[in-house]
């Protein structure tokens, strides 16, 4: 292992105390990777039920047509149940939801939230026409990679904040779903991206925990997991960069000086549980 690496991605562990109590005021941030990525390549749908309550946030829908003179592929969403995106309005009309970059504000108080009065619900993000061998796009999604969606949405009749990443090629004719994450306190906006709070609250999941917030890989194990195992950090080629001895319940690692990218994590426990994360610096 490079020596230099190693100290660039030096780790220390995490101290209770005002981090956490921090982080609990602010809300834990429920973050959920889809494994697999969902791709939707032919006229269907898919339900996105963020918190898991049975009642979905939105709808995902494609829509294709062509004949002889034209072709459309449409990418929109429907929300509900008191849903709404981050948007511009198209004719003061449609909304066409913003592709939101890795750290832009999803702000309660933005004046940008479209919601079920826009259109019946129906939310444009890609739309690629051919009329006549004239081709236009519309809305901010089309070739957008690994985008995110800021997103409003009810619990309990309270207002939740959260993100969806998404990728659309260029034609529209393929969308790809691949996590999403929501603050579990009401009324608090994050930023795109974000999937930890201040710190790591303690993990009541059961399950081992990766986080990644502010270029920093957070390791949170359940209180019943002997902290016996490894993790692995492998850039976008399948390069092992980096490797960590996990020896705490709660560790993080900084990756502040890494180049900008793609990198994958894993992290293999000596009792067999495993897990992975794709991630973006």
């Amino acid at each position: 292992m490079d020596n230099t690496l190693t100290k660039k991605l030096k780790a220390y562990s995490i101290t209770a105390g005002s981090l956490t109590a921090a982080a609990a005021a602010h809300g834990q941030i429920v973050y959920t990777d889809i494994l697999p990525d969902i791709n939707i390549t032919t006229p269907s749908n898919y339900n996105l039920d963020m918190d898991n309550d049975g009642l979905p946030e939105m709808q995902m829908l494609l829509y294709s047509y062509a004949d002889s003179n034209s072709s459309v592929n449409a990418f929109y969403q429907l929300v509900f149940n008191n849903t709404a995106t981050l948007g511009a309005l198209y004719q003061s009309m449609v909304p066409f939801p913003y592709a939101l970059n890795s750290g832009d504000s999803i702000s309660p108080s933005s004046t940008d939230w479209r919601d079920t009065s826009f259109a019946s619900g129906y939310q444009y993000l890609a739309t690629v026409a051919s009329l006549n061998s004239v081709t236009s796009a519309y809305g901010y999604w089309p070739g957008a990679t690994d985008k995110y969606l800021g997103v409003r949405f009810s619990i309990n009749n309270q207002l939740h904040y959260g993100w969806v990443r998404l990728s659309i090629d260029s034609a529209a004719s393929l969308i790809t779903i691949k996590d999403y994450a929501y603050r579990s306190a009401s009324g608090i906006g994050l930023t795109a991206g974000q999937t930890n709070s201040i710190g790591v609250e303690e993990n009541t999941a059961g399950i081992p925990q990766i986080h990644v917030y502010d270029r920093t890989i957070f390791v949170n194990l359940p209180a019943e997991t002997v902290p016996d195992g490894i993790l692995e950090v492998y850039n976008a080629t399948g390069q092992l960069v980096h490797t960590e001895t996990i020896t705490q319940q709660s560790m993080r690692v900084g990756a502040g000086d890494l180049a900008s990218g793609v990198y994958f994590i894993q992290l293999v426990l000596a009792d067999g549980q495993k897990v992975s994360r794709k991630v973006y610096f």
